[in-house]
């Protein structure tokens, strides 16, 4: 193992190698997030303590898309979106809470 490590460091792209490595490590501490796992928004958090409240939608998703911490779009996934009044309901509340225009907004019928 000794002589391993000392053929390594003998190798002329050795300081490449472990600039990279510490490079990946850094990124996989501090960014962790950024290999699949997102995580919810504080406006997406708050938009669904709103929409819950809304009579006649069941179980829904979520997701906004913001640009420098501001919305710009939001999709809404829900159970009751086939009910006009629901889908309704829920853009003007979307709109308004994300001060977005609603053509920004997407409502679709859980299944």
């Amino acid at each position: 193992m000794k002589h391993l490590f000392e053929r390594m460091r003998n190798w002329k792209y050795f300081p490449v190698l472990l600039v990279l490595l510490l490079c990946l490590a850094m990124l996989l501490i501090v960014g962790g997030n950024a290999f699949g796992s997102e995580t919810k928004s504080d406006l997406e958090s708050r938009l669904e303590s709103i929409i819950k409240s809304i009579d006649g939608v069941g179980d829904f998703s979520v997701f906004v898309s913001e640009t420098g911490g501001n919305a710009i779009g939001a999709i809404v996934i829900c159970e009751g979106a086939n009910d006009i009044g629901v889908r309704i309901d829920i853009l003007n509340v979307v709109s308004t809470a994300l001060n977005i225009p609603q053509s920004s907004i997407q409502i679709c019928e859980m299944k």
